[in-house]
């Protein structure tokens, strides 16, 4: 009876092993597409949020929203109405490993994705946007 219990109770621990071994590999491939909304932004070495950056416009930032969609269908569309519309846009997307470009009319943004993560660099200034 013993031996019976501790065959189970080994076959359980080898079982539970190789689920968490599954989860912590998170299956790889995952899609970047998704809704990201800017979660800060960092410029001369100093990073502000966005609820902060908000607060100090004298704005509440869940009503103002600044967001990047990316689609499954290859396109985007980037909504920056709140700090400065004319960087707002639309366009299409590719994907090369970690690096992500953003074609719109005539412009390209280069950005970089991890985990649920997408930061773009432009002129100094790096926008995080999570999911």
């Amino acid at each position: 009876m013993k031996k019976n219990f501790w065959t189970k109770m080994i076959s359980l621990a080898l079982a539970l092993v190789c689920m968490l071994s599954l989860v912590a590999c998170g299956g790889g491939g995952g899609s970047v597409a998704g809704n990201y909304s800017l979660h800060s932004v960092t410029a001369e070495g100093e990073t502000i949020t966005w609820k902060e950056f908000a607060e100090a416009a004298g704005i509440s930032a869940d009503d103002i929203a600044i967001g990047l969609e990316i689609r499954e269908d290859g396109t985007f569309k980037l909504n920056m109405d709140a700090m400065d519309p004319t960087l707002s846009g639309e366009g299409t997307w590719t994907q090369d490993g970690s690096t992500i470009t953003l074609n719109g009319t005539g412009d390209s943004l280069t950005a970089t994705h991890k985990g649920s993560e997408i930061t773009i660099d432009e002129n100094g200034v790096s926008l995080i946007f999570k999911k």
